[in-house]
């Protein structure tokens, strides 16, 4: 009895761990859009902008975007880099 607990706590760890990393993921993204909504919008300019592609470790592509960009407000002038909410890479 103590042995088949044990057994089915061991086999749901990984999923439990999955589970919360995805809750975690999914919330930190909610919660940077959230704070994104307040930006006021301005005019950007790009200076440069494209893709990088990977190798992953099944010998496949994987793809990430890189931007950068000049922006005004209130008269001071800011350099950005985020392209995405989320950074890394993807295959799609």
């Amino acid at each position: 009895m103590i042995k088949t607990r044990i057994f089915i706590g061991l086999f749901a760890l990984p999923f439990l761990c999955t589970g919360l990393w995805m809750l975690w993921s999914t919330t930190h993204s909610l919660i940077e859009w959230g704070n994104m909504k307040g930006w006021e919008p301005v005019r950007a300019e790009l200076v440069r902008g494209g893709y990088n592609t990977h190798s992953d470790s099944e010998g496949g592509s994987t793809y990430s975007v890189f931007a950068e960009y000049t922006y005004s407000i209130n008269g001071q002038n800011y350099t950005g880099q985020r392209a995405a909410i989320e950074s890394g890479a993807d295959n799609v």
